[in-house]
């Protein structure tokens, strides 16, 4: 499963991935597969790949409650949503962003940065987000 998925364009898998690191109060075991689609396109080819297969589609995850246990099949995220992808850089990394939908539908999938510090604190930062898509990376 996991080569089928990870030749989808843009799908980014990873094996036993930490659900707790994707639900608002931390909680949760691991999936035997997380799938991140950046676009709806990956997201579509996912769900073919899956129709047959046990999977869950997630979201941000603010409403999602897994077992410890985790889950035996594939989640599969939409990831082409700047306001959990920065929820998940505070959670990870510990720095705030700005999702681009705040600033309307056309800044959708882009982060601002705030530059209103010390250089010092901005290097930290940057290093942090640097580590954090680092773990990301398959």
């Amino acid at each position: 499963m996991f080569a089928r998925l990870a030749a989808i364009p843009g799908l980014v898998c990873r094996e036993n991935a930490a659900l707790k690191n994707y639900t608002r109060f931390g909680l949760g075991g691991p999936a035997r597969l997380l799938a991140d689609a950046p676009t709806e396109e990956a997201l579509r080819a996912a769900l073919d790949a899956l129709r047959n297969e046990e999977h869950a589609l997630i979201g941000g995850g603010s409403n999602l409650v897994v077992a410890d246990a985790g889950f035996p099949g594939v989640v599969l995220r939409y990831t082409d949503d700047s306001l959990a992808f920065a929820f998940e850089i505070l959670r990870e990394a510990h720095v705030a962003l700005t999702p681009g939908i705040d600033f309307g539908r056309n800044a959708e999938g882009y982060l601002r940065f705030c530059y209103a510090n010390s250089l010092e604190r901005i290097e930290e930062a940057l290093s942090r987000i640097g580590r954090f898509l680092e773990a990301r990376r398959p």
